[in-house]
């Protein structure tokens, strides 16, 4: 057995890194080790460089991030139609920062009458959107202006942005999507937003544990588990990842689709369910995200891991 100090190492970066016989890193020492040793890593210093890389991808994301997005709560929304979960995820990104109020401009607050008109719904399907959200996630003031619940939705720093509790809704992307989806067919926006809490903080696919950041140890919610979930019929799995396939949005200057369905079988019960992180995300694996891309890409085949 060889007799040591200390010892260096270089991480999974390359990066150099003392240990000493406790297997505890220290950011620089006097050491001594005979030539050529290399004592395996300890488990504590295999999980202590996990949390320094893990620690490095968030400042990535935070770096190469420039897109606005306002927090929205992981709950299913199942209190209201599909249709309305979907409009309503579209209203909330004209959420002032630091503020419940909607504002349709920098400076003017949005009123009910203003509201119907950047929703571009007709009266009668407006009225019944209103009545389905009204003081249950969307509120007016004395003064006539719109308010939406800060329980459920929030646009500012908060004190921990990677909580299970809340998703990133990207701003942008998000006005896009609703923008080009036609009204009959904001049903699936909601079907989508109304399963948050199944969506893998890491992969943003469609699951049982979302927590899970090992891609082997997720327990898929796939195409028959998300139809029974929302109350669709197995019978129309088909029909329902067609629509899905024609609900696409502009990235840059190429279509990405909302949805991406991976699978080998044949058999589209068994096939998974990615959402396009462009539209919702608050995963902290930035390489994740670039594979995601590929997924939603219109220009692309999806691969399957």
């Amino acid at each position: 057995m060889n007799n040591y100090y200390y010892r260096s190492v270089q991480d999974e970066k390359g990066e150099t890194i003392f240990i000493d016989k406790n297997g505890e890193v220290l950011s620089s020492v006097t050491y001594i080790a005979p030539i050529g040793s290399t004592p395996p890593i300890t488990p504590a210093v295999q999980e202590q460089i996990k949390e320094r890389r893990l620690q490095q991808e968030r400042e990535k994301i935070r770096r190469n991030d420039k897109r606005k997005y306002t927090f929205v709560s992981s709950d299913r929304y199942n209190d209201i139609s599909p249709e309305s979960a979907g409009r309503l995820m579209y209203l909330c990104t004209y959420l002032r920062y630091d503020s419940n109020t909607l504002y349709r401009s920098r400076s003017k607050a949005m009123t009910k009458k203003e509201m119907q008109e950047v929703m571009y719904l007709p009266e009668t399907t407006f009225r019944r959107f209103w009545k389905d959200v009204k003081d249950k996630y969307i509120f007016e003031d004395s003064e006539g202006n719109i308010r939406i619940s800060s329980k459920f939705f929030s646009r500012g720093k908060m004190e921990s942005e990677y909580s299970r509790e809340w998703q990133k809704v990207y701003i942008q992307s998000m006005r896009e999507l609703y923008r080009k989806t036609p009204i009959v067919k904001h049903r699936y926006l909601g079907y989508i937003f109304q399963v948050l809490p199944y969506i893998n903080k890491s992969f943003n696919i469609l699951c049982y544990n979302p927590l899970e950041d090992e891609f082997d140890k997720i327990q898929f919610l796939k195409l028959g588990d998300f139809a029974d979930l929302c109350g669709l019929s197995n019978t129309q799995l088909s029909r329902i990842k067609d629509y899905y396939s024609e609900i696409k949005f502009k990235v840059d200057d190429h279509e990405e689709f909302f949805c991406a369905f991976v699978g080998t079988s044949g058999n589209l019960a068994d096939e998974n369910i990615y959402i396009n992180p462009n539209i919702l995300y608050n995963g902290d694996v930035f390489g994740a995200v670039r594979v995601l891309g590929g997924f939603c890409d219109n220009r692309k085949t999806a691969a399957t891991f």
